[in-house]
């Protein structure tokens, strides 16, 4: 697999310390931790200075290119809509990035079609369901087609049939996906998994290989523990709660 984005020596002041970070293209990277997260997805949208360099695909993201980069990347997050209707939010960004009003009409009815919510079109914003505005928000986010998309709004809160619809369009869409999140089956889902705690990355790799080693497991903290145990029991790979790491990894992976 290529690298699509590549963080070196990332810092931002009191928020972030020397953040180095390879995310291979076509893969689900999710990152856990108490602190840094968002802001890291904030540097690598170009919201917030910093120092360090960022690389998209080889070239080197910089204040000349940073908007056309920025094209290639969609940022799912909460309180992300505006007020207006459900069409004035998603064509906004289309015609923001330059496409003509009858190509970008064209492109949001046939997303909304995909997503059957045609008929929430010419409604307000305000008027919506907790999962119509997430929905949308979704959809906003990848409206323009962007290779990586950043996920820092978690889809378990979802119904089974909504959240499939936004999965089989990233999977279909072979997006590379940075996922914010501490939901334990996210975790397991993952491809690869970033942990940063207090501004600094503790560790990053294959998610299976994070997962075997004990330290990790005491820096996540036991809250994780406590919720994985339960996940595990869900698919049978343990028959109770653990509240002892090393127990836990011996008897996963023995």
């Amino acid at each position: 697999m290529s690298t699509i984005i590549e963080i070196k020596n990332l810092t931002v002041d009191k928020k972030l310390n020397n953040i180095n970070l390879s995310i291979e293209q076509g893969t689900l990277n999710v990152i856990i931790g108490n602190s840094g997260k968002t802001t890291l997805v904030k540097a690598i949208m170009g919201l917030i200075e910093y120092s360090g360099t960022i690389s998209y695909n080889g070239s080197l993201i910089t204040q000349k290119n940073q908007k056309d980069i920025i094209k290639n990347i969609g940022y799912f997050r909460n309180n992300m809509l505006k007020n207006g209707t459900v069409k004035d939010n998603i064509i906004y960004p289309l015609i923001n990035l330059g496409l003509n009003e009858i190509e970008a009409k064209k492109k949001v009815y046939d997303i909304c079609s995909r997503f059957k919510i045609s008929d929430l079109l010419l409604k307000n914003i305000n008027t919506l369901t907790h999962t119509e505005k997430k929905i949308i928000s979704f959809i906003v986010s990848i409206i323009h087609n962007p290779k990586v998309l950043i996920i820092d709004d978690s889809i378990e809160d979802l119904d089974e049939l909504n959240k499939n619809k936004i999965l089989d369009y990233i999977n279909k869409s072979k997006l590379t996906c940075i996922y914010l999140t501490n939901n334990e089956s996210e975790i397991l889902n993952s491809d690869n998994l970033i942990i940063i705690e207090n501004g600094k990355l503790i560790d990053s790799g294959k998610t299976e290989e994070i997962l075997k080693k004990e330290k990790i497991f005491k820096n996540i903290g036991l809250p994780f523990l406590i919720d994985l145990s339960n996940k595990l029991k869900v698919y049978g790979l343990v028959d109770k709660i653990y509240l002892d790491t090393s127990e836990m990894i011996e008897d996963i992976w023995k």
